[in-house]
């Protein structure tokens, strides 16, 4: 399977949230996930599986750390 931020090859990738986890946080009454088929309630929010450890890890958590103050300096009342 192919990393969708390295474009390499892993056996497993690890799961990453459509929405961020930490935005769910702010807003945990819009814990709904809507799909092709249903709309549903749920407390982690959808995820997929399509970004490898080390983007997941290093990338993906650079960019939240740098979004998380002005997430809470916006969003929380």
């Amino acid at each position: 399977m192919q990393c969708m931020f390295c474009f390499e090859d892993f056996d497993k990738l690890t799961r990453e949230h459509v929405i961020p986890d930490r935005i769910l946080k702010i807003f945990p009454e819009q814990d709904i996930t809507i799909d092709n088929e249903k709309e549903y309630k749920d407390s982690k929010g959808m995820v997929v599986h399509d970004v490898c450890a080390n983007c997941n890890g290093v990338l993906l958590r650079a960019l939240d750390d740098y979004g998380n103050p002005k997430r809470r300096h916006n969003y929380n009342p």
